[in-house]
């Protein structure tokens, strides 16, 4: 993965010199990620001094995250693989006219209560202070599109608006004839269908929320195992937005637990579909792709 994604063999942390290999600098992230240490414990694990650990740790994850950014806002894709989420989707009941590729949904990350800016973090739908990211995951358990962080006060619609991920799948041919799923919170356009919403519904939209209810859920699936393999997200006393990257480490997770669903040939999603992931390999090379496309263009 390392050397697919630039990493020199030595890293040197600009401005205080740390030189430290980048195998080592590599695994100082993930087991930073993976459960949520102080850095003074960490040290009898890594024989650094805790300011030089933190150093690492922010030059490896933004180093990471130049190469990455461009497809986490939106992973490459090509017809056939369209082609391919939109049947295993019908397998599951979605009718053939939808032709359904992904799923939207909005995930709630908790953070700590800052010292400032309060209200815009302060949800008072569940009393708690965090941001929100909005997502977009495939049948094969890839997560192909995370928006950056929103305020925690923001509603579904405004980052869906913000995020202009409906005028992105209108204008680019690709994804002409194809729609994601929302739930009820989403509107009912050319490029995205949504739950019916209400107690006392037709008998069509109580069959189609039959259908789709289930297949809606899978989203959450992806956010379980984010906080499943990286534990350090899900810690709020961790998360302080005015002192912690949050943002950054939140990505960086998304990113690794594609790349765990795919060097693993699948997860709970891509076995619930029956459509396995890319190859770590191919992950890889989607992404430097679409980096490098980005930095030309």
């Amino acid at each position: 993965m390392m050397s697919r994604l630039g990493f020199p063999d030595v890293i040197i942390i600009p401005h205080h010199k740390d030189r430290i290999l980048a195998v080592e600098a590599f695994c100082l992230l993930l087991r930073r990620l993976s459960y949520p240490n102080c850095w003074c414990d960490l040290r009898d694990s890594f024989g650094r001094h805790t300011s030089a650990m933190s150093r690492i740790f922010n030059y490896v994850m933004h180093f990471m995250l130049q190469r990455i950014k461009v497809s986490l806002l939106s992973y490459p894709m090509n017809a056939d693989r369209l082609l391919e989420y939109a049947t295993a989707f019908e397998e599951k009941g979605v009718p053939n006219t939808l032709r359904l590729f992904g799923v939207i949904d909005t995930k709630k990350h908790l953070v700590c209560k800052p010292g400032q800016i309060q209200r815009a973090l302060y949800s008072g739908h569940k009393g708690v202070h965090r941001v929100k990211y909005q997502t977009l995951e495939a049948p094969d358990g890839l997560i192909l599109h995370c928006t950056p962080c929103f305020d925690g006060r923001r509603g579904d619609g405004y980052i869906l608006r913000r995020s202009q991920l409906l005028n992105f799948l209108r204008r680019h041919p690709l994804f002409l004839g194809f729609v994601i799923l929302g739930d009820s919170a989403y509107p009912n356009n050319d490029v995205m269908v949504s739950i019916y919403k209400g107690r006392q519904l037709p008998e069509y939209a109580e069959a189609f929320n039959s259908i789709m209810c289930p297949i809606r859920t899978c989203v959450e699936w992806g956010y379980d195992k984010i906080v499943r393999y990286w534990a350090f997200v899900d810690f709020k006393k961790q998360m302080k937005v005015q002192h912690v990257r949050v943002e950054a480490i939140w990505h960086i997770a998304v990113f690794l637990t594609n790349a765990i669903t795919c060097a693993k040939g699948g997860n709970q999603i891509s076995k619930y579909f029956n459509l396995s992931p890319p190859s770590m390999e191919q992950f890889l090379d989607y992404t430097m792709a679409a980096y490098y496309n980005y930095i030309n263009n």
